[in-house]
């Protein structure tokens, strides 16, 4: 049993609501629309079973301005803290003084990160380019953990049915394009 079978197991044993899979169109649509494309895993399981209800994605029922507040919100509480707490990169150079040229180099470096899609209330997956057993992120302000080191694994984790894991130690040589995030991984970027 793959990842996503294993996923949908879980989904359907806690006994989350679900639609009929996203079609390849609405895929398409989904991705054309905010610019991004599904990690493999996360693609396989919309294309299977839409989850519904409170915390999950209306990929079908939201607006557009409503995914994209999800899509961004991440990034808009870097951005708060960056403009409200003085946060800023260490590798973003010498912070202005000018608050709005501030805001402004932080939303071009921010926007140079790797997407990250909204999965569940604020749990995240990475967007392409990723491979299958990509992990979940719970992302909440600057407070950023693996909260599951694959999809399948994350929902026995949301769902209570299994202890959150560390996560895989991918090594130098071998970081996958969405651990450029820095501020998320390792050594924050951020101080």
């Amino acid at each position: 049993m793959n990842i996503v079978d294993q996923a949908v197991e879980v989904l359907r044993m806690v006994g989350v609501t679900v639609e009929a899979g996203l079609s390849e169109s609405e895929l398409r649509r989904i991705e054309s629309t905010f610019d991004f494309r599904f990690g493999p895993d996360h693609r396989q399981l919309l294309s299977r079973v839409l989850p519904v209800g409170k915390g999950w994605v209306g990929w079908r029922s939201d607006s557009d301005d409503e995914v994209r507040k999800r899509l961004d919100r991440h990034k808009d509480w870097v951005l708060s803290y960056v403009v409200e707490d003085g946060v800023w990169g260490r590798t973003w150079g010498e912070r202005p003084t000018s608050l709005f040229e501030a805001a402004d180099i932080a939303i071009r470096q921010i926007n140079l990160w790797p997407a990250l899609v909204p999965l569940y209330a604020h749990r995240y997956m990475p967007a392409e380019p990723s491979e299958s057993g990509a992990p979940v992120l719970s992302v909440h302000g600057l407070d950023t953990i693996f909260y599951g080191t694959n999809l399948a694994k994350y929902f026995l984790t949301e769902f209570g049915l299994m202890d959150r894991e560390a996560p895989t130690d991918y090594g130098e040589d071998r970081k996958p394009p969405w651990s450029q995030l820095e501020l998320w991984f390792g050594d924050s970027d951020l101080w």
